[in-house]
């Protein structure tokens, strides 16, 4: 065919250096369209490959993860144009790398060992900085991407101009700072010495990170939540969050933003120990059919086990042994 004709040619005729400056040109356009056009999937897909680039134990490990890597960018993009061009690329890379540059290469190699240099340590040691120096560059790139596709999905452009006066200059210091040494990225990867260098400390902290991938996590657990959701949903009318502070949080957002779904019980949280409000909730629910989430992380928190105890009773009043149907609890998983 004309096209593998033309393929062997360009092969033929190129070199590395002339592949690398035709990526430079056709790889940058691809990630800005990616910025703005790549879904939650792809978005999900692009972290997960990173993060197999970054545990990568040897070169071609992570050659094989790069370059599915720059395919999902590519995907992301929604030019199919310029995804021909990408896969045309990466075919001219595979021939050109692997042509007659390799025999070249093997005896320069060999003169570089004689001279009794270990190419193994060297080219491990670049392995692994340059694997970490990408997974930096990569978070940092993610993070710019899911600003500008929420920017613009979303329509929400800047809408706050601070003027800070005199303290201007301190304000622009801490924030070049900030960028200088990472500490969006490194906030990310969970890195405690942000904080405090004691090792007490830095356990402490990295244990209250551990929320950072829960989109992640939750996404794995989406399934078993909605057989859950559909469980339930004839017995029960009102789904009521016993929780305080971080632990009820969430639960109050996303009954503001979602508000009822027809067909589903409704979504109340109880975050108040007056007991006006104790007492205006019980008032405006069936105690039978009302489902109550006792939520605590440490499954210690006194409002928590407090709520816990006095509805139980009160369930308990009208259900007798039967009460515990109306309860279930999410807290930290040990062990």
């Amino acid at each position: 065919m004309q096209a593998d004709t033309d393929l062997r040619l360009v092969c033929e005729h190129s070199s590395p250096s002339e592949l690398l400056e035709a990526r430079l040109v056709v790889e940058p356009q691809l990630a800005a369209f990616a910025a703005t056009r790549a879904s939650d999937a792809e978005i999900a897909e692009l972290r997960a490959t990173a993060r197999k680039c970054a545990a990568a134990i040897s070169y071609p490990v992570y050659e094989k993860w790069d370059e599915a890597l720059h395919g999902a960018i590519a995907r992301a993009s929604r030019n199919r144009t310029l995804i021909a061009l990408f896969n045309g690329l990466n075919a001219v890379r595979r021939e050109v790398m692997g042509s007659a540059y390799v025999d070249e290469a093997l005896a320069i190699l060999k003169k570089f060992e004689q001279k009794g240099f270990s190419l193994a340590k060297i080219t491990h040691q670049l392995t692994v900085d340059a694997v970490k120096s990408f997974d930096d560059s990569f978070v940092s790139l993610m993070s710019t991407i899911e600003a500008r596709r929420d920017a613009v999905t979303r329509g929400l452009p800047d809408r706050m101009t601070l003027h800070l006066g005199a303290n201007q200059a301190a304000v622009d210091a801490t924030v070049q700072k900030a960028d200088k040494e990472k500490f969006v990225e490194r906030v990310w990867s969970k890195d405690a010495t942000l904080w405090k260098n004691d090792e007490a400390h830095k356990k402490i902290i990295a244990n209250a990170l551990g929320w950072l991938p829960v989109v992640e996590m939750m996404r794995g657990k989406a399934g078993e939540l909605k057989q859950f959701a559909e469980s339930v949903k004839k017995d029960f009318d009102n789904v009521v969050v016993l929780g305080m502070g971080g632990s009820s949080l969430c639960s109050e957002v996303i009954r503001r933003v979602f508000g009822k779904k027809a067909g589903y019980p409704t979504l109340l949280v109880l975050d108040s120990t007056v007991p006006d409000a104790v007492r205006n909730l019980e008032k405006s629910i069936d105690l039978k059919r009302t489902l109550f989430i006792v939520a605590s992380k440490s499954g210690t928190t006194t409002e928590p086990v407090v709520f816990h105890r006095y509805f139980y009773d009160r369930v308990k009043s009208v259900k007798g042994d039967k009460a515990g149907e109306n309860f279930i609890a999410i807290t930290y998983e040990t062990g």
